[in-house]
């Protein structure tokens, strides 16, 4: 931190979010609706964070840096995309609740009844299903029964995993229906995913409105959503927007009990300042908490010969390696093939060029007609979800029982991101909820 004895005085209302991804827009975003100035600062070449759109050379296409679900519950992000001016239904695909799942022993179908009321679309959904026996349906139903009455507060403490063998569920339902469900909703595996988002999810997308339990699949760029409406509002708005500023220090006062600005390489901003990148603001914070330590979620794209169509637009392979399949549906060609891997396993340990040809071998073997590969494109993005399992770092469920609040120890500084209020974590959804929040503090401040 770098303290500030003579200068500048600084602006009392203006505010300062360091960070573009989805939590800082949001937060710029709130902050300008109520008339506040704003000045936004991204150290990457442009904003959208770990949700945007980069530029795959060869074929001349632009992608996503990742595949992101959707569920019809996060009505946080919907009613944004409508203050924005944005349709929902040109910008998703909305489909039932389903999945595909293929082991090496057998498969898994499940589809939601779309026309009956909830919850009664996911049981009749259920006794339709493939793959599992009726005993093992039946086990489900009553899960599901048991969790529409559990009070996520009592479950603070406790792994999803933990919650699922409390409730009866034996591992083959674990892995082949539970584990894909919350892996898709939180991108958390369930030994490590907190019991009280879990619950969250589950009821709000199960238990609520029918078409909460829907998949929202982008037929849109993620920039197209979120980022690039909300850049332009802030323009139109007189804000400041810059990228390729890294924040290099706090300014505080002399008695270092109050944030004045930040400091990049080059220049000195000041203002109340939101630091909407919490994995990256521990050094500024001091809270005296282990770090969470995130999970990285790789994406392949494959450009093939020819076309296949997918037996679900949630497909997932659980072998040697355990990924999700996607095709995208909107300017993407059809003979692009996306996969996704989340956190660490087999996959983060051999190499990269292992890992793409074995992926590549099984798609070629399981849709023939899809011909020769003709290139590929890897992305890692390192900070895409917590936690990770790595000696000393917190889980989900842990990190649950010690969220920041908004507001840290220094005076006009807050924070905003996966580790303060989202109320479904590594998710766009949480992402702006966290932004909204983070923003109604400082107005209450």
């Amino acid at each position: 931190m770098d303290r500030l004895e003579n200068g500048p005085t600084p602006s009392s209302k203006r505010v300062i979010v360091v960070g573009g991804g989805w939590a800082g827009l949001s937060c710029a975003y709130t902050l300008t609706r109520w008339g506040y100035p704003v000045t936004l600062l991204e150290a990457a070449p442009q904003f959208g964070g770990r949700a945007r759109t980069i530029h795959w050379a060869s074929p001349g296409l632009s992608l996503d840096n990742g595949q992101h679900i959707l569920l019809g519950a996060y009505q946080s992000f919907l009613h944004l995309l409508r203050e924005l001016g944005q349709d929902p239904d040109a910008l998703f695909q909305r489909l039932p609740l389903g999945f595909r799942i293929e082991t090496p022993e057998r498969h898994y179908e499940f589809k939601s009844a779309a026309h009956w009321p909830a919850p009664w679309h996911l049981l009749i959904g259920l006794l339709q299903a493939q793959g599992w026996t009726l005993r093992e349906k039946w086990r489900l139903f009553t899960a599901f029964r048991r969790i529409r009455g559990l009070n996520p507060e009592n479950h603070r403490a406790q792994t999803a995993l933990a919650l699922l063998k409390q409730l009866g569920q034996p591992e083959n339902l674990i892995q082949s229906f539970w584990s894909p469900l919350l892996l898709a909703a939180l991108t958390t595996p369930l030994e490590q995913a907190s019991a009280f988002y879990a619950i969250q999810v589950w009821q709000d997308s199960f238990f609520g409105k029918r078409d909460h339990s829907d998949l929202l699949l982008p037929i849109k760029p993620l920039s197209d959503l979120l980022p690039d409406p909300i850049v332009t509002f802030l323009k139109e708005q007189d804000q400041i927007l810059l990228c390729h500023q890294r924040v290099q220090s706090l300014i505080v006062n002399d008695s270092g009990d109050t944030c004045l600005g930040v400091r990049t390489k080059d220049t000195d901003f000041f203002g109340k300042v939101v630091l909407a990148l919490p994995e990256r603001a521990r050094p500024f914070l001091q809270t005296g908490q282990n770090p969470i330590q995130y999970q990285p979620i790789l994406t392949i794209y494959y450009a093939f010969e020819k076309t296949t169509t997918l037996p679900s637009p949630l497909f997932a392979v659980l072998k040697q390696y355990h990924y999700w399949v996607f095709q995208k549906h909107n300017d993407i060609p059809p003979n692009v093939i996306a996969v996704v891997l989340s956190g660490f396993g087999p996959h983060t340990q051999d190499p990269k060029s292992q890992v793409i040809h074995h992926i590549q071998q099984e798609l070629q073997t399981r849709f023939p007609e899809l011909g020769a590969c003709l290139d590929h494109k890897y992305i890692q993005e390192k900070f895409a979800a917590f936690p990770s399992d790595p000696p000393h770092a917190l889980t989900q469920a842990q990190a649950q029982i010690h969220r920041l609040p908004h507001q840290t120890h220094l005076k006009q500084l807050w924070i905003c991101g996966d580790e303060t209020h989202p109320r479904y974590p590594s998710t766009l959804e949480g992402a702006i909820q966290s932004g909204i929040a983070c923003a109604e503090s400082i107005r209450l401040d």
